[in-house]
């Protein structure tokens, strides 16, 4: 497995314990939590919290008839270099208790101590609280902050371009410099993958390089591939990309290179996990207009036809941040399996030479 060590390490231990609670209160406003309070008396980093809590927000959640409610979330923030021991979060726990919030959210700058982490399953069991206990640590503020640069910038956590920290080490070597790939081995190291992991990744390119005839559809419930003449998946992308290769126009290296480089950024940006947020928020804006155009429309067989279309979109943008983060799992698998091996091409072809002539010597 390729080396991720040169990744810009996420971390929170430069901050002060009131600069991660700013860093939190910060996020779940642009997590899109409203009415968020943060109960710090002063800010000084020894001021206690108000009441022992740190943050106070709702969640508005729209039902399925359209209607909103809301949910009372409290949230703690524990800021330690090294796992948060059971008793810090014993009073975040009691004061819950006492104030019946929907849920409550603990929060560690790094994680929870094997014993923080036993101690809240038994809880669970033993007093069935009737508030929900959430634990976000490191990794998930990683996440769910990944796409807000400004903020990770304020903090010192990025750069600026919060998606560099997620790109794959053998993406970034692969752009360094020029690549002297060849199709057979390229296609040698494609086999070789799950078959439907592979066609999640070539699939991106069956329609430029594949070029598939199709007819005119006959109702609009059918789908692209109904309305395909030609056959479209790997066995014919496999077969046209050594066709147009024979075709001498394009040298061997440079048809590789723009395979290997367009799946490169076909998968990283549907697995782009740094614009889940912005990808939601296009859909919403969408689905917005969408709802004025049902409003609108005079045709009651539009308006219907529009309403179906708003559903099935709706249904769609549930599922977006999940169908990126899936994605993202594919592009890993890409950069892992293939780009890695064809980063090592080179290396090979050249020791093969080296022995070949040694042997003939």
């Amino acid at each position: 497995m390729t080396d991720i060590s040169n990744r810009k390490k996420f971390s929170f231990d430069h901050l002060t314990p009131t600069e991660f609670e700013e860093f939190c209160f910060r996020l779940l406003k642009l997590m899109g939590f409203k009415n968020v309070k943060w109960r710090k008396g002063t800010g000084f980093d020894a001021s206690p919290s108000d009441q022992g809590r740190d943050i106070e927000c709702d969640r508005l959640i729209d039902d399925i008839d359209g209607k909103v409610h809301v949910e009372k979330w409290f949230v703690e923030c524990k800021h330690y270099k090294e796992g948060v021991p059971p008793d810090k979060i014993a009073g975040a726990l009691a004061w819950a208790e006492a104030e019946s919030p929907d849920v409550l959210v603990v929060i560690a700058s790094n994680f929870f101590s094997n014993q923080t982490v036993e101690h809240l399953k038994k809880y669970r069991q033993n007093r069935k609280p009737h508030f929900r206990i959430k634990e976000w640590e490191l990794p998930d503020l990683e996440e769910y902050s990944n796409d807000k640069p400004l903020l990770l910038s304020v903090f010192g956590l990025s750069a600026g371009l919060a998606f560099l920290n997620i790109m794959h080490p053998a993406h970034l070597e692969y752009m360094k410099s020029t690549q002297l790939n060849t199709l057979d081995y390229f296609f040698v190291c494609m086999d070789e993958l799950e078959e439907g992991k592979r066609n999640e990744i070539a699939s991106w390119l069956y329609m430029p390089i594949i070029q598939a005839r199709s007819r005119e559809p006959i109702n609009d419930k059918e789908t692209l591939k109904d309305l395909l003449i030609d056959p479209e998946g790997y066995e014919t992308f496999k077969q046209k990309c050594y066709a147009i290769l024979n075709d001498g126009l394009i040298p061997d290296p440079w048809f590789t290179s723009f395979l290997v480089s367009h799946l490169l950024q076909a998968t990283f940006g549907h697995g782009n996990t740094t614009a889940i947020n912005s990808a939601v928020q296009r859909m919403k804006d969408s689905l917005a207009f969408m709802d004025e155009l049902e409003k609108d429309s005079p045709d009651k067989a539009e308006a219907a036809h529009i309403k179906e279309a708003r559903l099935r979109f709706k249904k769609h943008l549930k599922e977006t941040p999940d169908r990126i983060r899936e994605g993202y799992k594919i592009y890993e698998y890409f950069c892992e399996e293939v780009v890695t091996k064809l980063l090592q091409e080179e290396m090979m072809r050249s020791y093969v030479k080296h022995e070949s002539k040694d042997l003939s010597s």
